[in-house]
């Protein structure tokens, strides 16, 4: 089940990618600046939604949220808090979304397997007798 998971996720995110790079290849004015305020402009009801549409999804594909919230801070000047929310939340759902998907691939056994020693010293370490020294540690270096 879980490798059939992965055979359809993998799919998806080829087909998308293909998807994208066609698209590109038969106009590459669309990843020109002039182009992209152009389609915000066209969606000027809807760019709020768009704005939390993209918030949401730009974790899944690794792009920093900086540039997101100083353009949320633009396209929304009077609204700063409510795009401050958006982020975290964006942060979040991505965060978890991809902890959830690298579970999902196998990830993490990839990594217990190639990491064994390093997990069972955190292991060693996290035990109740030893937080007290992980605490004072963490207090030290705040």
């Amino acid at each position: 089940m879980i490798q059939q998971g992965k055979k359809v996720i993998y799919a998806i995110w080829g087909l998308f990618i293909v998807f994208l790079i066609i698209a590109y290849i038969q106009n590459p004015a669309i990843a020109t600046p002039e182009y992209l305020v152009d389609y915000i402009r066209s969606y000027n009801d809807e760019m709020f939604w768009v704005y939390v549409l993209l918030t949401f999804l730009r974790g899944l594909f690794l792009i920093p949220s900086t540039p997101f919230v100083i353009g949320g801070g633009i396209l929304f000047p009077d609204d700063l808090l409510l795009v401050l929310v958006i982020s975290m939340l964006g942060i979040m759902f991505s965060a978890t979304g991809l902890y959830y998907f690298a579970d999902l691939l196998g990830f993490s056994k990839y990594l217990e397997n190639s990491n064994s020693k390093g997990i069972e010293k955190w292991k060693k370490c996290s035990k109740a007798e030893n937080l007290l020294g992980l605490y004072s540690l963490g207090l030290s270096f705040p």
